[in-house]
């Protein structure tokens, strides 16, 4: 796990060579949502936009076999939740309400979970991997970037 978030800081290094913090986007989707939470809790960016993404791996897995103690068998952590509150930036989270993934109410849950201002934007209807399908997704990536 320490690795792909090294991996992370390392591409943000080779970017501010070239670019102005502020001018920086940083976007995840689904797993790279966790990623993606984790960098920006830790460097200066413009603003974080999380397409599906999850409260903890933990959550989600704890919603697919709820019988299993799966906290013991994952390889992973990647809690978003802990790594948002230190985000100083503005956030936009995007997510379906019929994702099979990551469940919807994972997402909501991690916006719920910060004190800091998130915009969530809810695709009713939308699932994991159609968001972009959406005129309200293209809506929102629009507003984010003026």
């Amino acid at each position: 796990e320490q690795a792909l978030y090294d991996d992370a800081l390392l591409f943000y290094k080779f970017l501010i060579k070239s670019y102005d913090p502020s001018e920086i986007i940083l976007y995840g989707r689904s797993l790279g949502t966790g990623l993606a939470t984790e960098l920006a809790s830790k460097v200066n960016i413009n603003q974080l936009i999380l397409e599906t993404p999850f409260y903890s791996i933990e959550d989600v897995a704890k919603s697919r076999f709820p019988i299993f103690p799966v906290g013991s068998l994952l390889q992973y952590e990647l809690p978003s939740y802990k790594y948002l509150t230190k985000v100083k930036c503005p956030v936009t989270i995007i997510h379906g309400t019929s994702d099979g993934v990551v469940p919807y109410e994972s997402g909501l849950k991690l916006a719920e979970s910060i004190s800091i201002t998130v915009k969530f934007v809810k695709i009713e209807g939308g699932s994991h991997n159609n968001l972009i399908s959406f005129n309200r997704y293209h809506e929102t990536i629009k507003a984010c970037l003026n």
